[in-house]
């Protein structure tokens, strides 16, 4: 065998085991409903509306003296430890669906802190947020608002804490009030027409750097026993 062939036995072996190596990479999918979730008030600062109101996630905009204000913030919290240990998170979104609306509200999506729970949050007591919190903002379109990325913001939480916590409120200036209401997670059975508001999670696997040395230190062994192979 001369050293061309040698040589491009070497590569074909290589090649092949980089395949092999590549191809374990698994990607998976997974629709985490709301481990908590409720919506605050702005005129009744210290009611739990996640007591009172577990069915229904209710977001409004109303008109005071001419000026457009948000009265009503949806929280949602969603639990990443689900997600196996060594994972990287390649897409995360959220549709925010509703069942009725008024207006043509425009939804702008924030992260806040995790540390609250939809039995005691109210409007005072809160995690705040601000515009350098904010994910994105969607306008209203034919009953439908399209879908909010946030892999970044999942990834980032995965990596920390393990739970990402999200606020959706209606967007200003309007000139007319409008309101949004959605199904919360408690009255989500399984088995209904409810639609609670999923967070929808794409991972996949890192490969372990040691898999990756085990394949190339094969192909390198590989590649000195032939090359001292004796030539005919």
């Amino acid at each position: 065998m001369g050293k061309y062939s040698i040589y491009k036995c070497v590569y074909l072996h290589l090649m092949v085991l980089l395949f092999v190596f590549v191809s374990t990479d698994r990607a998976y999918s997974a629709l985490l409903l709301p481990v908590d979730d409720a919506y605050t008030r702005v005129a009744a600062p210290d009611t739990k509306f996640g007591n009172l109101d577990d069915n229904i996630i209710f977001l409004e905009r109303i008109i005071v003296d001419s000026e457009s204000i948000s009265s009503a913030e949806a929280h949602f919290k969603y639990d990443l430890s689900v997600i196996p240990a060594n994972q990287i998170i390649t897409s995360a979104t959220i549709l925010l669906d509703p069942f009725t609306f008024t207006g043509s509200p425009e939804i702008s999506l924030f992260e806040m802190g995790d540390n609250w729970d939809e039995s005691t949050i109210t409007y005072n007591n809160r995690p705040t947020f601000t515009q350098a919190d904010k994910l994105g903002e969607k306008p209203f379109s034919e009953s439908i608002f399209d879908a909010f990325d946030v892999t970044a913001a999942a990834q980032a939480n995965y990596l920390t804490d393990g739970f990402i916590s999200l606020t959706a409120v209606i967007s200003g200036p309007l000139q007319t009030a409008s309101s949004v209401s959605m199904y919360s997670q408690n009255i989500f059975s399984g088995n209904n027409n409810f639609t609670p508001i999923y967070l929808n999670v794409e991972y996949q696997e890192i490969p372990e750097p040691a898999t990756l040395s085990i394949l190339l230190l094969g192909g390198v062994i590989s590649f000195r026993k032939k090359i001292r192979s004796p030539h005919f």
